[in-house]
């Protein structure tokens, strides 16, 4: 106990000695130096912060980035698609849904899933365009298109289909196609800075036979008062799912590419990409579909390794019947 008691005695000096009235250790006017000593050290420290944040901010904008273009490591668009399911803890390019069960818990989260997708065009639509947005297309021989703050109108009933009486739609009204044999899938261009399309005004060589329809049909009856079209391809990734989708396998709503008046992205206020839905004319049921899209304008070339200039998923519909 003898032990204890000095340790406990020492240990209350210590924390206050009254004979030399300091408190563990030091006196009043020591914790008054050391106080003032860190208060000054971290108010230089925050204000070195602040100021080095300050410079950071003057120098970059939070609405264009520093390195566009030619400087940009992002050279040609991509493509990114809608319904993006998350298995477990990660998304996948796979789109797996129960044809026979519209509540199946896959089903049910690709079709909410495009549904939020569409919710920026269909909330232009409801509001009539009125704010941020303008009717592009062609006026007194020129083109009007996307400027620095004004974005395009997004054509929402175009693009869901039911602007033509009985042909193919991918709505709200149909489940996009995932309670039957002829699913929907939003295609959009990735975002990028400044990048302007330079479509094909006529036929190249190694055209399929997708994008020659296209462009006829586009260059026929739409161009003159649209512009041009970045077109979009979608085909089998390899020869067997060629054979398993058959020929000629989609319906593209509203057509088969993208106004090119939407771009450049210019970090719009309310941008809304446009999109196109790619229908499946009839899928094969019970079996993985390994499908690839790419962008068909010039100087943009599809790399399957990186998925630059396109995309690549996969599709099962999950059936019982024959």
């Amino acid at each position: 106990m003898g032990r204890l008691g000095n340790c406990c005695s020492s240990l209350g000096t210590f924390i206050w000695n009254g004979e030399q009235k300091s408190f563990c250790g030091r006196n009043g006017r020591a914790w008054a130096e050391i106080c003032t000593f860190f208060f000054v050290f971290y108010a230089v420290l925050l204000a070195y912060f602040c100021g080095m944040l300050s410079l950071f901010y003057a120098f970059v904008s939070d609405k264009i980035p520093n390195l566009t273009g030619e400087r940009s490591f992002l050279q040609q668009p991509g493509l990114s698609i809608r319904p993006l399911l998350r298995m477990e803890t990660d998304y996948t390019t796979l789109i797996y849904y129960d044809g026979d069960n519209k509540d199946h818990a896959t089903t049910k989260a690709a079709i909410s899933n495009i549904k939020a997708a569409l919710k920026p065009a269909k909330s232009a639509h409801k509001t009539g365009y009125k704010t941020f947005w303008q009717p592009c297309g062609v006026r007194d021989g020129k083109v009007t298109a996307a400027v620095a703050k004004v974005s395009c109108t997004p054509d929402y009933l175009d693009l869901i289909g039911t602007s033509s009486a009985g042909g193919p739609a991918c709505s709200e009204d149909n489940q996009f196609g995932y309670t039957g044999d002829q699913p929907c899938v939003l295609v959009r261009i990735n975002k990028i800075y400044g990048w302007k399309p330079s479509p094909y005004k006529k036929e190249s060589p190694g055209f399929s036979k997708t994008v020659k329809r296209a462009m006829y049909d586009w260059t026929s009856h739409y161009a003159l008062l649209s512009g041009d079209l970045i077109y979009l391809e979608c085909y089998g990734a390899d020869e067997v799912n060629k054979q398993l989708l058959g020929d000629d396998p989609f319906f593209y709503l509203p057509r088969a590419g993208f106004k090119a008046l939407h771009f450049p992205f210019l970090n719009q206020e309310n941008y809304v990409a446009p999109a196109v839905f790619v229908k499946f004319k009839k899928i094969p049921h019970n079996v993985a579909i390994q499908v690839i899209c790419r962008i068909v304008t010039k100087g943009v070339t599809f790399d399957p390794f990186t998925w630059e200039g396109g995309y690549h998923f996969e599709i099962y519909h999950s059936t019982k019947k024959k």
